[in-house]
């Protein structure tokens, strides 16, 4: 019954509510899925009382639905303002976590990206059906000590439209989103997710018969990096002359820009958007000066826009690397907080 109407924001309380507490919070995990838009435009997160920030956090187009993890931090009144440009989308948003005072809870550990699960060499995931994915001690996870990892979950090939759910094995399934699939197309989203019963997580498949990768990208435990949250700050942008060349790669610098500082930083959450490419193809998103993983971060089509949160590594020289398979995208990079001790 409400759509958020274009040029206007609406303010979403968190405190208190899905698991957050009523205080101590300086942040939270949001999915958020837009839906049923007239038109196309953009979603923008941030703390309500601030300045808008000249950043997106969703992109969609007429009629899709299409949902990315957020990072926000909390403004006046311990909300979280949810801006759209045009098309007046219905909004779904869905907690997964919250960050705190610096202090206590749990430390963030970035890995080399490592891929976990891909179905496309067995059976796609039958509607109502789930996947029990192992998770601690592989791809750089430890066998013991983790509270929850995150995954780059891609959905591709399917016959029909969809969602997929993740969830600890074992516990029951919440009444959540974490990726929709759409009949033919590759789409993708970061998934935070504690681990359940045998180090494993269920990701769970509504329809459409999809297949799935899994990239394990970091992991949660009792030590570890911990999050600075930030208005949201454009640290890139090729548009309009330089799109990302086929088999290429893009190099940008992080630290000291945007709210970052220029020393004491692990890692970086930046939401990085492919946008007007030329064909399909994918992004991986990694530390400059290492070696290129295997894996994924966002796919795109011909003519889309496409948002994912990525949180990656700084690589040694302060910077990080954006890889293009084909396409030849533009690229856009806002950063929108860090990792470090």
């Amino acid at each position: 019954r409400t759509p958020v109407r274009p040029g206007t924001a609406l303010e979403l309380p968190v405190l208190g509510r899905g698991g957050v507490p009523a205080s101590g919070v300086t942040a939270v995990l949001l999915n958020v899925t837009v839906t049923g838009s007239s038109g196309g435009g953009y979603l923008t997160a941030y703390p309500t009382g601030a300045a808008r920030p000249a950043a997106s956090s969703a992109n969609y187009t007429a009629g899709q639905t299409v949902g990315n993890l957020v990072v926000a931090a909390l403004g006046r009144g311990g909300r979280v303002s949810l801006f759209s440009s045009d098309g007046s989308p219905y909004v779904l948003a869905d907690v997964v976590g919250w960050y705190g005072p610096a202090a206590g809870g749990a430390g963030y550990h970035p890995v080399t990206p490592a891929r976990l699960l891909d179905t496309r060499a067995a059976a796609a995931v039958r509607p109502g059906q789930g996947v029990d994915l192992q998770v601690t001690g592989r791809g750089g996870v430890p066998a013991t000590g983790v509270r929850a990892v995150v995954l780059d979950l891609t959905a591709l090939a399917a016959r029909g439209g969809g969602h997929l759910t993740v969830h600890p094995a074992g516990t029951p399934r919440p009444g959540t989103s974490s990726l929709n699939s759409r009949a033919g197309a590759t789409t993708s989203n970061l998934a935070v997710v504690p681990v359940g019963r045998g180090g494993r997580v269920t990701v769970w498949s509504s329809g459409g018969h999809p297949h799935l990768l899994a990239d394990v990208v970091g992991w949660f435990g009792a030590t570890g990096a911990r999050f600075r949250p930030l208005v949201p700050a454009r640290v890139a942008d090729s548009r309009p002359h330089t799109p990302v060349q086929p088999a290429t790669t893009l190099r940008l610098p992080v630290l000291g820009r945007g709210g970052v500082p220029a020393t004491g930083v692990t890692a970086v959450a930046l939401n990085v958007t492919a946008t007007n490419a030329s064909g399909a193809g994918h992004l991986t998103v990694y530390p400059t000066g290492t070696a290129r993983p295997a894996t994924s971060n966002l796919h795109h089509v011909r003519g889309g826009v496409v948002p994912h949160l990525v949180w990656v590594p700084v690589g040694r020289d302060g910077s990080v690397t954006v890889y293009s398979s084909g396409g030849r995208p533009y690229v856009v990079a806002d950063v929108v907080g860090w990792y470090g001790r």
